[in-house]
């Protein structure tokens, strides 16, 4: 499962996957966090790289009602 987040510390969005059903991994680039500047370029990047064919994506609607 993945999820799209907005980091407040950073003023930015982060891809974030679940591991081992619990926690939840930032995606990283050569040990730096990847961060994205809009929503559109993070859901662009996780399409690009077949991440939603891999993955199911975490529902929003289920996390915030």
């Amino acid at each position: 499962m993945f999820r799209i987040i907005f980091d407040p510390k950073t003023s930015r969005f982060v891809v974030q996957i679940i591991k081992w059903g619990l926690f939840w991994h930032t995606c990283l680039n050569d040990g730096e966090p990847m961060r994205f500047e809009t929503y559109i370029e993070a859901r662009h990047w996780v399409n690009s790289i077949g991440l939603t064919s891999a993955f199911l994506e975490q529902d929003q609607k289920a996390v915030y009602s």
